[in-house]
């Protein structure tokens, strides 16, 4: 396009299109032109053909300057103008939290980081080192991915009910050990006694398939990487009973324990595109998981 001055002078005074340095000695330049050169700039491409508006308002951005641990803040380029719903972005996290989460991004305000919907992050959701991908609903930015140790370039599904959402883009290069479903195990305590009781807010369902790690030893009874299922009696939204069929005995439990115990939904996982995986790195399947590649 053209840059043309509002003013009547000779068609000769006309600004040209990607050419600044014809403009002729006299040429008035007012507010509207430079609105135009504004809105023409968003349209401007990367050698990758991607709009600086589209970079802003569709595909994913890097966020760089990533400080917090709660409250965090980042910074995104181009520099953002404002929050619109669809904007993605990724950012390392460089501290674990310990609560629920916000994100202020080229101090447009802050936001709450949320799983789920709009259920608050927990502590531990996010982990030092991870690469996390958040996404603007309008009101909040949603965790697609990433609650959880994932490769460079990759996001590990959110906690969420049925799948893994492992990776989100072609040709990813995996270069962090990662297990499908980590994201999804939480923190529990288990009380040593028959029928064995689990706490921890969940929003299980009776049959629901779990399973459970540690950081050190599972009490006799329930073994860490196993698969078990929820059962209706004593499940409520802070604690639960489990079986090893679906619908069976409530399993007992007995011994010691020592160590941090985390539980969570067996879930599946599904990729799109080539995966690269780095020499030394593994890529874990729990028992009960399934990895789909198309």
């Amino acid at each position: 396009m053209s840059y043309t001055k509002l003013t009547d002078y000779a068609a000769k005074d006309a600004l040209l299109s990607g050419n600044p340095s014809k403009v002729i000695r006299g040429t008035e330049i007012g507010a509207d032109f430079d609105a135009v050169a504004e809105a023409d700039a968003l349209n401007l491409k990367t050698a990758d053909g991607v709009t600086r508006a589209a970079e802003q308002s569709a595909t994913y951005i890097t966020l760089t300057s990533v400080a917090g641990t709660d409250t965090i803040t980042a910074t995104a380029t181009p520099a953002l103008t404002g929050y619109v719903a669809g904007q993605t972005f990724r950012f390392l996290v460089v501290n674990t939290n310990t609560g629920a989460v916000t994100i202020n991004i080229n101090s447009q305000g802050a936001k709450s980081i949320t799983k789920e919907g709009a259920t608050a992050l927990a502590g531990g959701d996010l982990v030092t080192g991870t690469v996390v991908q958040i996404t603007y609903d309008g009101t909040r930015f949603q965790a697609m991915g990433g609650l959880g140790a994932v490769g460079a370039g990759a996001t590990g599904g959110g906690a969420g009910d049925t799948q893994d959402l492992v990776f989100f883009e072609n040709d990813v290069f995996v270069t962090q050990n990662w297990t499908i479903g980590q994201d999804a195990l939480k923190t529990c305590t288990i009380a040593i006694v028959s029928p064995a009781v689990i706490t921890q807010i969940n929003n299980y369902v009776a049959g629901q398939r779990v399973r459970f790690t540690t950081t050190g030893a599972m009490p006799t009874g329930i073994t860490s990487g196993g698969e078990y299922y929820v059962l209706s009696t004593g499940l409520s939204t802070s604690s639960f009973q489990i079986s090893l069929t679906d619908g069976g005995t409530a399993i007992n439990t007995s011994g010691t324990q020592s160590g941090v115990h985390r539980c969570g939904k067996i879930k599946n996982a599904m990729s799109k595109g080539r995966i690269s995986i780095a020499t030394g790195v593994t890529v874990t399947i729990p028992t009960g998981s399934t990895w789909g590649i198309s």
